[in-house]
This record gives C-alpha cells, sequence and structure tokens, in this order.
C-alpha cells in the first residue's frame, strides 16, 4: 500500500468478513497496492456478547421490502443447522396477547395473527438468545406495524 489517508475509502467485502459456527466474526484486511495488486491479512476471530438489531418497523404489504419483522443476530451460538443452540422470539400486542412465537432465528412475523392481518399498530416484542460463553440474553423493544 502506497499510503493511507482520509481520502482512503472503507468498503465491505462480505468473502473476507463472515461469521463461522462458533458465532465469531473472522476478519481480514485486505491491501491494496497503487498497482491494483491485493493481498489479504491474516485472520482475527472477534466475538462478543449476543446481540440482536432489530427494525423499529415493518410493513407487510407484499412489495419486498420490510414485509416481516425479524432480529438480525451476532455472536449468538449456532448449532450444525446453523440456528442458535437457544433463541426465542415472541411478539405481543398492547393486551398482553402472544401474536408470535417462533424458535427459528431465520423465520420472521409477517404480521399475521389466526391466519388474518393484525392491525396497525405497536406491538411489544422479546428475544432470547445464548451467546457462544453459553449465556442467555434477552433483549425486548417494540415495533410498529405499518399498514
Amino acid at each position: 500500500v502506497d499510503e493511507v489517508n482520509s481520502n482512503t475509502f472503507t468498503y465491505f467485502d462480505p468473502g473476507i468478513h463472515q461469521e463461522n459456527a462458533e458465532g465469531k466474526y473472522e476478519y481480514k484486511i485486505r491491501a491494496i497496492g497503487v498497482d491494483g495488486d491485493s493481498s489479504l491479512s491474516n485472520p482475527i476471530f472477534v466475538s462478543g456478547n449476543a446481540l440482536a438489531l432489530t427494525p423499529n418497523a415493518f410493513s407487510p404489504n407484499s412489495d419486498g421490502i420490510n414485509d416481516v419483522f425479524k432480529p438480525y443476530l451476532r455472536f449468538a451460538v449456532l448449532s450444525s443447522d446453523e440456528r442458535p443452540k437457544d433463541f426465542q422470539m415472541s411478539v405481543y400486542n398492547r393486551w398482553g396477547e402472544m401474536m408470535y412465537f417462533s424458535n427459528d432465528r431465520d423465520a420472521g412475523w409477517d404480521g399475521r395473527y389466526k391466519e388474518k392481518d393484525a392491525q396497525q399498530d405497536v406491538y411489544f416484542y422479546l428475544l432470547k438468545i445464548t451467546d457462544i460463553r453459553g449465556r442467555s440474553t434477552f433483549i425486548n423493544g417494540t415495533v410498529t406495524l405499518l399498514r
């Protein structure tokens, strides 16, 4: 690399940033020289407490954009079928009625309850996920269903 300065840009390359089976992230730095040649650094592995990034609203209107409410998990333990060993997601309405429940981290709530569209409203969610150290984390919040 000739030099790195404030004019150097950063980009995400999914080929060198990925979660492995133990819930750790492997990072490598790609160095690109002035002549265009590049090389990768040795990998480093990063782990942390289980983390869930959740949207605060979704619109299940079949437009292909934000149609399902689901968390994006980091540092959660994965089993051989690529599911956390301990994952639970439940969604409740304002009266405490459970609208949705799943143990599948890849599934999400489509805004339906008993095969009918749930009304536009604010809902409460509760997540339980387990980190690579076996510690369970509970995360809760609200999500707005927009129609």
